[in-house]
């Protein structure tokens, strides 16, 4: 048996009329009538039908019967490790194939599409099929003007081509459609049933964290921005893990977004939390905004104190390192050896050797600091930075204990850099005795080592999305050979034409 809506007021005002006053004519007339209207809009059997009142009836007239899979030929990914988990997903929601499915739940009613409507959503999935977010924002449009409105997993398809590179030539239509798109399903998602709300909110947390594998900064916002649209609010893990992307990727606009995200979710961060968003702007080289995260932290470690001095001394400021470090210990604390390592590194970096080895006795002398050797390290570095490499040599002959392989290879790249091969062979046969498997062929041969966090990073930055990042940034990569021969000759020729290409 078919129900028959009755979706015309003056109808439901003649039959209560016709009941009040019982006229048996007036009551066959529109029993007629009904019949009629129901064969001709063929809703069955026309002598089954029940009325109902149109005040009480919240249905979308517009609804249709779902006879096809969309989630079999459509997918909310668009890399290969996304998309077949949303062939997946969508395949398997029985809701897509539910033709008695409500539509303020995402699905569709129980009456067939017009065909014009039919036929512009078939043109719509197809647009999206071939990545044409234009031609899509356009089906979309006409389908309003028809008093369609797309469900959910459409949007969502939507929202994503917007967020894939070059999608749209013009900015500023590319962001009006963005924040369009965002408000349909906003205002959506307020009446949908929560189960099926969190289904696609799941798949699209799927993405994100694959955008966020990948080291594609620009997509991974993209969807914190679509989730926002959702109601859904990333936990604080992942926005750190975004974070650190960031930073990793030299991104400064987007760890600001981050960063002002975190701001306005969380309150009451932990010490590690803090610690994230200032290496995040120090990487970034944004050391105003480090400076600001590390003077409202409500308490202090001392690796907060490393890492903001770490922060300024790599980013060229070593007297506001030494300031922080002075700092530190007017405002009580006693140091230990690796925030000394950050002030040896800060003296390098400033060429006053001076006072790096100042702070050096008064580990011992004020601190009671036994020296170890990753400390003499530090204070090799500290000389050869400026290029002080025969006071670095004297101060290794100096050293009470024997040094090891990490401080004679520390010499040696350093030589290399200053230009002073001959010293930095020296180095490199003596790493060679006391470990023969720590230097590669490259470092054999004369060649500065790249490391391999250097190209990673490098690699990171050109995975992130993010325009105007170029190649090599602050891992500059510096390669050198020894003599003439042809072999090494070529030998240069081949690294450097493989690191630009990886940059």
């Amino acid at each position: 048996m078919y129900t028959k809506r009755v979706l015309f007021h003056r109808v439901n005002f003649a039959l209560i009329e016709s009941r009040s006053s019982s006229s048996s004519e007036s009551l066959n007339k529109i029993h007629k009538f009904l019949r009629n209207l129901c064969t001709a809009l063929d809703f069955g059997n026309p002598n089954e039908y029940r009325n109902e009142d149109s005040s009480n009836f919240a249905g979308d007239i517009n609804s249709r019967t779902w006879n096809r899979d969309y989630g079999g030929s459509q997918s909310l990914g668009s890399n290969s490790m996304v998309q077949s988990q949303y062939q997946r997903n969508l395949s398997s929601n029985s809701n897509w194939n539910n033709p008695s499915y409500d539509y303020r739940n995402g699905g569709s009613g129980n009456k067939t599409f017009d065909c014009n409507i039919e036929d512009k959503i078939e043109d719509f999935d197809e647009f999206c099929q071939q990545h044409n977010p234009k031609l899509a924002l356009e089906a979309m449009k006409s389908l309003e003007k028809m008093g369609h409105v797309l469900d959910l997993a459409r949007l969502l398809r939507l929202a994503q081509l917007f967020g894939e590179e070059h999608s749209f030539q013009d900015v500023k239509a590319l962001q009006e459609a963005k924040v369009d798109v965002h408000g349909k399903i906003r205002a959506l998602v307020y009446h949908l049933d929560a189960n099926y709300l969190k289904y696609y909110t799941d798949i699209v947390i799927e993405e994100f964290d694959a955008f966020c594998r990948r080291g594609n900064v620009k997509k991974a916002l993209y969807i914190m921005d679509t989730l926002s649209s959702m109601s859904h609010l990333l936990d604080l893990n992942r926005l750190l893990v975004l974070a650190k992307l960031c930073g990793e990727a030299e991104a400064l606009q987007e760890a600001k977004t981050v960063h002002g995200k975190i701001r306005s979710s969380f309150c009451g961060l932990d010490v590690s939390s803090y610690h994230v968003l200032i290496e995040m702007y120090s990487n970034c080289g944004l050391l105003n905004e480090a400076s600001g995260v590390f003077e409202e932290m409500p308490e202090k470690s001392l690796e907060t104190w490393d890492i903001i001095i770490r922060c300024f001394a790599k980013n060229g400021l070593g007297e506001e390192a030494i300031d922080m470090f002075t700092r530190f210990k007017n405002e009580g604390n006693k140091p230990e050896a690796r925030l000394f390592r950050g002030v040896f590194y800060a003296c390098g970096f400033l060429g006053d050797v001076d006072e790096g080895l100042l702070h050096f006795r008064s580990m011992s002398k004020d601190y009671g600091i036994i020296p170890t050797v990753e400390d003499y390290v530090s204070i090799v570095e500290m000389f050869a930075l400026p290029g002080l490499l025969d006071e670095a040599l004297e101060f290794i002959e100096r050293m009470p204990m024997k040094p090891n392989a990490d401080v004679w290879e520390t010499l040696m790249n350093l030589s290399r850099v200053h230009g002073d091969l001959e010293l930095g062979d020296r180095c490199a046969e003596i790493v060679e005795v006391l470990d023969h498997t720590r230097l590669n062929k490259q470092s054999r041969e004369g060649f500065l080592p790249v490391k391999t966090s250097d190209i990673e990073r490098e690699i990171l930055k050109k995975r992130s999305g993010i325009l105007g990042l170029h190649g090599i940034g602050t891992g500059f990569i510096l390669i050198r050979f020894l003599g003439t021969h042809p072999q090494q000759r070529q030998a240069c020729i081949n690294l450097t034409f493989l690191v630009h290409v990886l940059l």
